[in-house]
């Protein structure tokens, strides 16, 4: 981001709703959390998980879902 100068934004959730009313909710959290490049939230009416990007810095991204409990 800073190579092409583009500021920090907030991100809000994204909603997303299915043909028959299922909604599920995109929670952005943050980039570099400890010991992670980033994480999103994935809440739906009955799941909760956490997804993660477990690479190495710079490296490719590697994302890894956990169902929180």
């Amino acid at each position: 981001m800073r190579k092409y100068d583009v500021g920090a934004t907030q991100m809000l959730p994204l909603e997303l709703e299915d043909r028959v009313g299922h909604v599920a909710k995109i929670i952005p959290r943050g980039l570099w959390i400890i010991a992670t490049n980033g994480r999103i939230d994935l809440k739906g009416e009955r799941h909760y998980y956490l997804i993660f990007d477990i690479a190495e810095s710079f490296n490719v991204p590697d994302w890894q879902a956990v169902r929180a409990a």
